[in-house]
């Protein structure tokens, strides 16, 4: 699918954002707190936001892959799988014990700086088991059994997990780390560790490792959920207290990052790197403190960095003069107690330099000429209206995962522990103060010079060109000065529609009773649902619409223009207007405009305060009628394919992928070959034409206008401006064509070899089917993939020991034609691929002949049902999502779909399901389906030309 989206930021704050950083929570008035004599720390609290009479568990341990020796690279990683194998209390493993207790929301997560183990959605009144939990977590903290023989048997999973990791992104983050972190240890650990020692390393080795670290001054239990406190707070200092404190301790060490005066080059060279590019990336201090009013007032100004920045780049493409195909800038958090601005490019080919140079001298802009004020009260705005909307909610919004991050910033960082509406609003007292100067202060101070500098350019050969240390040290120098900018200031709009609109009229109405929806009949055509929903789009207004048609109706010879019509929607502007006068328009304006072309439909998506309705209904009315479609625009768009086309990595694993896609897909008319003849075929004078014929006849499209505005104000909207666009009623329904790109073969069996580093065998199995599935076969499919998942989790990772991860998916659709599916992915080791493979087809076979024991099925049967029963515990009242589906479906049919048909007795429910249904569904699916076997093995050891 694609989606087109117009140059404007969403309404939606993120929670993350409004908290500066920390995601605070209500409640924590229940918190019981404290630290016991040997160093342990504990928080535990009722979560408000919890499913009923469910607990959350974790340990947070202040230790990660930074506190590693050499020898030991890679083992906090590998100690963190060893902990769901054998323990003191548990001798046939943790996982053992979880999965066969139906608990399958457990993870650990190891680190640079620290590592967590969690334990969610436990049951608090099947009895007992909270506390086998909490015996668990005691475990983790003392009594993990490091034996020789679940090391090795560890160890071929740990190795197949670095084997997935091992990929161009790994290599290029473990090559450039030296620059990045300036040798520091940061440089030198990356959790997954080094193949070397994850093959020869001892057990006694990652034994020493859990001596030294796993201790419990360095150790946090946090407890929330539907429990009483102060009775689990007791069952903790009973549990933990006699975890011993180690006699000498060593001090866990802070790792700093020295500060490098001048900058620092690398060259990161890699057969498989898929574009030519380079980084300029700048380290900084940050506050340690998070929380504190100079960590807030960071994340705050961070964030309106980040939405500033960009806007340089984004003006230099706007009028055509930029020398990148893609650039961008932000400000991240790096490790613990540093951040880091970084600036990406892809320049156009032969273009680097002119790319450098507009890179640094934004840089120097941001420093030098000061930030706008009216860009810098934009972005605060938004911050400011996220946060007031948090603290109009008095449903409150804690979370289990709210405060795990309260109690861990608490822990590792002193952050204080306020009430969460008492957070927000120190936050919004931080904000407000915030001015233009402030940001421009805290960017000089941070990129206002050349320390902690690191530039990387990124190739694919040796042979490319590449800009060399001595050119970006001499355009360094020279844009690191004010100069005549490649900037024009841009003529603000004034009234966006400075003509008269002819509006329409509403021609025919009609109740929908049962949708409580109002259905209009406008004059050019188009038809209308409207439905007051004020309760769940409070202060909005949103409208939706669709027409059948998308790709499907394409013909083969306007396909690489429509390709490219998709790619420029409002990449030109609109009307009279260029893209940088629109985007001064809309940054003083919180609305969004989407348009997207599926396969089989048009559509289109527009959203904004009711207060904003006309601004957002002038712009898609711009949108939809007067599109601009540039041709110096179009130009740079035909040259920037061909370059991303041209610039693929001709061998490894690139090439087998493209050999496989058109294996699957094979070429056609209506699926052309991504060549220099197909974009020879994209035309400029055929853009126009393309888009109207998807967007310009409004009497194909149907939708719903929704939201916290009456009957009146959406008539005035719908027939002012949707009434006004182009439409013929007597013109004849679109509908789409069904295609079918997918090779027809009934089985595609195939082995690829691929020059790639490492021992990999890579395994992809699909079946798709094509019969129309029952509501219950429906139903029975979705189940089969969890049950399958636990199957090849339990033989291929667990008893064989041979790959890290198992991915299962399945899937049916009944529009446009019935078809369902059944995916598996997985990695192992070239010599394992066939064996594992065959392993595969044997439990499939198994499946479908109905061997599905009665406990297996319980497994992922429950807790389908439990989530079943709450949603239909939550009653007849229907939310947002639900109203617009409903709608969207009339619109589209012109049936009345029944909102309580969910509730009808004769209903098929999940709870109804069985093994033999899931047995029955799988034997249905494999008859007759189209089989997909690929495999792709690395060369062997003898035949590889690998160079990196």
């Amino acid at each position: 699918m694609k989606r087109i989206k117009a140059f404007c930021r969403p309404l939606v704050l993120s929670l993350a954002l409004a908290l500066g950083g920390l995601t605070l929570s209500a409640q924590v008035s229940t918190l019981r707190t404290g630290k016991l004599p040997n160093g342990l720390t504990y928080y535990i609290s009722k979560d408000a936001g919890a499913s009923e009479g469910t607990a959350h568990f974790y340990l947070l341990q202040n230790v990660g892959a930074i506190l590693e020796q050499d020898h030991q690279d890679g083992l906090a990683h590998y100690l963190e799988h060893m902990a769901f194998n054998a323990t003191q209390h548990f001798p046939q493993g943790v996982m053992q014990f979880l999965r066969g207790h139906g608990l399958y929301s457990f993870d650990a997560r190891t680190g640079t700086d620290e590592t967590r183990y969690s334990v969610m959605d436990v049951p608090t009144k099947e009895k007992g088991l909270t506390d086998s939990v909490l015996l668990i977590l005691r475990d983790w903290c003392g009594g993990i059994s490091i034996t020789e023989k679940d090391t090795e048997k560890e160890r071929g999973i740990i190795i197949e997990e670095w084997r997935q990791r091992n990929t161009l992104d790994k290599r290029l983050s473990d090559s450039i780390a030296g620059v990045i972190y300036n040798g520091s240890q940061y440089a030198k650990r990356n959790v997954i560790g080094s193949l070397d020692v994850l093959q020869t390393f001892r057990y006694k080795d990652i034994q020493a490792f859990y001596k030294a670290w796993y201790r419990p001054d360095l150790q946090c239990v946090i407890i929330v959920g539907d429990i009483d406190p102060e009775a689990y707070e007791a069952k903790v200092k009973n549990l933990f207290a006699s975890l011993p404190s180690p006699k000498k301790a060593e001090p866990r060490p802070t790792s700093l990052i020295a500060d490098n005066a001048q900058p620092l080059y690398y060259r990161f060279i890699d057969k498989e790197n898929p574009s030519h590019s380079f980084g300029l990336y700048q380290r900084v201090a940050t506050p340690t403190a998070l929380g504190s009013e100079e960590a807030t007032r960071d994340f705050l100004l961070g964030q309106i960095f980040n939405a500033i920045a960009p806007q340089y780049f984004a003006r230099l493409r706007n009028r055509g003069i930029e020398g990148y195909i893609a650039a961008s800038v932000s400000y991240s958090p790096l490790v613990r107690g540093y951040g880091q601005f970084a600036w990406d490019m892809v320049p156009y080919k032969d273009q680097d330099e002119r790319a450098l140079r507009q890179l640094l001298y934004s840089r120097t802009v941001l420093c030098e000429s000061g930030i706008d004020k009216v860009d810098f009260d934009t972005e605060k705005q938004k911050l400011y209206d996220g946060m007031k909307e948090v603290l109009g909610d008095d449903k409150g919004l804690g979370t289990p995962q709210n405060f795990m991050d309260t109690y861990r910033n608490n822990y590792l960082y002193g952050t204080p522990m306020r009430e969460f509406k008492e957070q927000i609003q120190a936050n919004l007292d931080i904000l407000v103060e915030l001015e233009a100067d402030d940001l421009w202060r805290w960017v000089k101070e941070r990129i206002g010079n050349k320390s902690n500098l690191a530039f990387v350019t990124y190739t694919a050969s040796p042979s490319e060109d590449a800009i060399s240390e001595l050119t970006f040290l001499d355009n360094l120098e020279k844009y690191s000065k004010l100069m005549k900018p490649e900037q024009e200031s841009e003529k603000p709009i004034e009234t966006l529609i400075d003509f008269k609109l002819q509006p329409g009229k509403i021609v025919a109405e009609k109740k929908i009773p049962s949708l409580g929806a109002t259905e209009w009949q406008l004059s050019n055509g188009m038809r209308i649902l409207y439905k007051n929903l004020a309760k769940d789009l409070k202060g909005e207004v949103l409208f939706l619409a669709s027409a059948r048609g998308g790709q499907s109706i394409v013909a083969p010879k306007d396909i690489p223009s429509f390709a490219a019509m998709q790619g420029l929607i409002m990449q030109s502007g609109l009307y009279k207007y260029n893209r940088n006068q629109l985007a001064e328009w809309l940054r003083l304006r919180p609305l969004e405009v989407d348009l997207s072309i599926t396969e089989y439909m048009d559509g289109m998506q527009a959203r904004s305060k009711v207060q904003g309705a006309d601004d957002l209904f002038s712009y898609l009315y711009l949108v939809l009628n007067r599109q601009n479609f540039d041709s110096k625009i179009f130009s740079k768009y035909v040259e920037r394919q061909r370059y991303i086309t041209a610039s693929k990595p001709k061998g490894g694993r690139t090439a087998v992928d493209e050999e496989i896609q058109s294996l699957l897909y094979p070429t056609t008319e209506y699926n052309p070959k991504k060549d220099d003849s197909y974009y020879d075929q994209m035309r400029y004078d055929d853009l126009a034409r393309l888009y109207k014929e998807h967007f310009g006849d409004a009497s194909q499209f149907a939708g719903c206008i929704v939201g916290d505005l009456s009957e009146a104000e959406a008539k005035r909207l719908v027939t002012t401006y949707l009434g006004a666009l182009p439409g013929n009623p007597k013109s004849k329904k679109r509908d789409y064509i069904v295609r079918d790109q997918a090779a027809s073969d009934k089985d595609i069996v195939r082995e690829f070899s691929a020059d790639i580093e490492g021992n990999i065998g890579e395994v992809e199995l699909s079946f798709l089917g094509s019969k129309t599935l029952s509501e219950r076969e429906a139903l029975a499919l979705s189940l089969l993939e969890p049950l399958l998942q636990n199957r090849l989790f339990d033989e291929l990772r667990e008893r064989e020991q041979g790959t890290y991860s198992i991915a299962v998916k399945t899937n049916y659709t009944a529009e446009p034609r019935p078809s369902e599916s059944l995916s598996i992915h997985f990695v192992t080791e070239r010599t394992k691929a066939d064996r594992l493979k065959a392993r595969t087809y044997e439990l499939l076979h198994e499946l479908a002949s109905g061997k599905i024991s009665q406990d297996e099925f319980k497994k992922v049967h429950i807790p389908f049902v439990l989530d079943e029963q709450e949603q239909l515990k939550q009653g007849d009242e229907l939310g947002l999502g639900s109203w617009i589906a409903l709608l969207s479906a009339y619109a589209e049919t012109g049936k009345t779909p029944d909102p309580k048909a969910n509730k009808a007795k004769n209903e098929v429910r999940i709870a109804d399901i069985t093994a033999k249904d899931v047995s029955a569904v799988l034997s249905k699916l494999l008859d007759g389906a189209k089989r997909r076997d690929i495999v792709v093995k690395s060369l062997a050891p003898e035949d590889k030309k690998w160079e990196h």
